[in-house]
């Protein structure tokens, strides 16, 4: 007689001997999980979250309405339809409903500039978003944009609300770095400290970004994390006094840039966060009592896979947190991947516990951050994005100790090319020649080159590739190199080398070389690797070429 296993219905021998191993292996503890709760943008939701908490949540539509979901997620309502030039709010992922307004004082910044010289233009809503009122104090200055959802905070004793500049890459060479405050919610700004910028000539550190503003609910002192490889970077806090800012941990008091953070997590007992873009990557804490002390003592209590970005409390106590790595670390990074971990016991206890892929073989930066509140609840809302990027994949999730479970409607994360141009031509001295062509289509108009180079298979080195518009009889925005490739010169730090914006549908553009010498033809090959996408104005024209 014979009986089948549950397992596979295949019938093996009675008397078969079971041989329990098991008391031989550790025993088994659940681990903390994230679980994906609903994920956007979804075929019935093009959405792009930029704040939530709880069961609310904010998003703009593809079209560009803000939207408002009080069912985390599974209704949508619109709120404010943008006319023109009229920003969206929270383009720059920056927008915060003001706590004990329910939901009701709304302070955001949007861009009315362009992506490559940003114009942030604060404003606030007293009616939960659906109309809105332009700051009284005017724009920020011209390149001031924010890095992510950490780039205002909020000091809950004084109300008054804080907005940091992320200078954008290849515009940072500028003398200072500003830091931004608001003493009546939103209606005016003023500059409240300057850092030495990169070109500044005062003798002071210097400095690049400012990557967070945050509270700290245990010294109830607001903590800023300036960056990057600087002798300026490091950890600042608003004095007490609330007049100025002071040094908390610089890079120069310690080994390999090891204060360059971009957020931080606060225990009753340490200030804790992860490298960024050092050569140790890890986690580290100091001790509160080593503040201010002349050679303070930081402790490595965890090495992890790749920079470290955000971070953000699991609990409202702040006794676990949050904290996502980056890929953006090539030369140091094990994989592509973005981890995620969860650090407890005063930054002693790491798990790690998912990780989100890079979809595509040009893997820009990745990062995943919460743009809700740091309170702690039991959901939060985070995304996962490609840094500048601004569609994006964003999930709505919990933390629990079980299996994770993947959202449904997933969809690739972040940018990659979709089509290519190359050719080969011989020029003569000050001709050019056409290697390819493209047409802007009516409904994507903005044109994202990930990738552009030429290289000479004969002849002097005097020719450059570029895009060029018969129609106009001008070169497209600054697209012309005479490099191998592109995306090698910029160390694959961004999702694309450049793009030109708002272009006219219908128009022919031309991948061509130019031969600027006046003696000798050159034989050149030349390429270009992009994809159009919807324009990221957020000033949107509502003329008829604008879709």
């Amino acid at each position: 007689m014979t009986t089948p296993t549950p397992e596979n219905n295949t019938p093996v021998a009675e008397g078969a001997t079971l041989l329990d191993i098991s008391g031989d292996q550790p025993p088994r503890q659940r681990q903390p999980t994230i679980t994906a709760v609903r994920t956007f943008p979804a075929d019935a939701f093009p959405l792009r979250i930029i704040w939530g908490d709880g069961d609310n949540a904010y998003a703009v539509h593809q079209d560009g309405f803000l939207m408002r979901t009080q069912s985390s997620g599974v209704d949508w309502v619109r709120l404010h339809s943008p006319g023109p030039n009229d920003p969206i709010p929270g383009y720059k992922d920056v927008f915060m409903p003001i706590p004990d307004t329910d939901l009701q004082r709304i302070v955001a910044m949007g861009n009315v500039g362009t992506f490559t010289a940003p114009v942030m233009q604060p404003m606030y809503s007293a009616d939960g978003g659906r109309t809105w009122t332009n700051a009284a104090s005017g724009t920020l200055v011209t390149g001031d944009q924010p890095l992510g959802a950490t780039s205002m905070g909020r000091d809950p004793n004084s109300g008054h609300l804080y907005f940091g500049a992320y200078l954008p890459s290849g515009a940072d060479r500028v003398p200072e770095l500003r830091l931004w405050r608001s003493t009546d919610q939103g209606v005016n700004w003023s500059v409240f400290h300057v850092f030495p910028g990169m070109s500044s000539t005062t003798g002071q550190p210097v400095t690049r970004h400012i990557h967070s503003i945050t509270w700290d609910q245990y010294s109830q002192s607001l903590y800023l994390t300036v960056g990057d490889l600087q002798p300026g970077g490091g950890i600042y806090r608003v004095t007490a006094d609330g007049t100025g800012v002071e040094p908390v941990l610089l890079n120069t008091q310690v080994p390999n840039y090891l204060a360059c953070a971009i957020d931080l997590m606060f225990f009753p007992d340490h200030i804790v966060w992860g490298t960024d873009n050092s050569s140790e990557l890890g986690i580290f804490r100091m001790a509160r009592d080593q503040i201010g002390a002349t050679n303070p003592q930081v402790e490595k209590t965890f090495r992890t896979n790749s920079s470290n970005w955000w971070a953000w409390p699991l609990d409202p106590q702040g006794t676990r947190w949050m904290m996502s790595g980056s890929n953006d670390s090539a030369y140091t990074n094990i994989d592509t991947a973005c981890h995620l971990y969860i650090v407890g016991d005063e930054g002693l206890e790491v798990h790690e516990v998912g990780t989100v892929p890079g979809q595509g073989e040009w893997g820009g930066p990745l990062s995943v951050q919460c743009v809700g509140p740091r309170d702690g609840k039991s959901r939060f809302w985070m995304n996962s994005r490609f840094f500048s990027s601004n569609w994006s994949g964003y999930f709505a999730a919990t933390m629990s100790t079980g299996i994770a479970v993947e959202g449904r409607d997933r969809r690739e994360i972040g940018a990659m090319p979709t089509e290519r141009l190359h050719g080969t031509a011989t020029v003569d001295p000050g001709s050019s020649a056409v290697l390819g062509h493209l047409r802007v289509p009516r409904r994507r108009r903005d044109l994202v080159v990930f990738d552009m180079g030429r290289y000479i298979v004969s002849g002097p080195n005097t020719a450059v590739v570029e895009v060029w518009n018969p129609r106009t009889n001008s070169r497209v925005g600054g697209l012309q190199t005479n490099a191998l490739d592109r995306a090698f010169d910029i160390g694959y730090q961004a999702p694309w080398w450049t793009r030109a914006e708002k272009l006219d549908a219908g128009d022919v553009l031309l991948l061509r070389v130019t031969n600027t010498g006046t003696t000798s033809p050159v034989t050149v090959t030349g390429f270009m690797s992009y994809r159009f996408e919807r324009s990221r104005r957020s000033d949107y024209d509502w003329s008829p070429n604008s879709f």
